[in-house]
């Protein structure tokens, strides 16, 4: 039982010393020090864009690439064959792309884009 118990007193002071070896003795200002740099790169990181990448979205549905725009953070105008503006209302899954303007590139974020449909038939 001794042994035990003597055993067991040895195991936790084991224990002890090496939860002590893995403590943060640092001070308070080298992690202050640490903080605004991790903070700087954060912000660089999810910072906005100003710029974003159009993507061509001829042959889909309206719907389809009015939500690739908004999800690029940009606007759209729809207008048909004619050049005449069009209003889609709940209709967009019936209503394909056959153009776009920019069809590709590189435009600042609140930018249009114009969208030429033609009925789905």
């Amino acid at each position: 039982m001794k042994k035990t118990i003597t055993l067991t007193a040895a195991a936790l002071l084991a224990s002890s010393l090496l939860l002590a070896g893995c403590s943060d003795d640092s001070d308070s200002d080298s992690d202050a020090a640490a903080s605004p740099s991790m903070s700087a790169s954060a912000a660089e990181t999810t910072a906005a864009p100003t710029e974003v990448e159009v993507i061509s979205q001829t042959n889909l549905t309206v719907d389809a690439a009015q939500g690739t725009f908004d999800l690029l953070g940009l606007t759209t105008n729809i207008v048909d064959e004619d050049g005449k503006g069009v209003v889609i209302g709940d209709d967009g899954a019936k209503w394909l792309v056959v153009s776009q303007d920019p069809e590709t590139g590189t435009v600042p974020v609140g930018s249009a884009v114009t969208l030429v449909v033609r009925k789905a038939s």
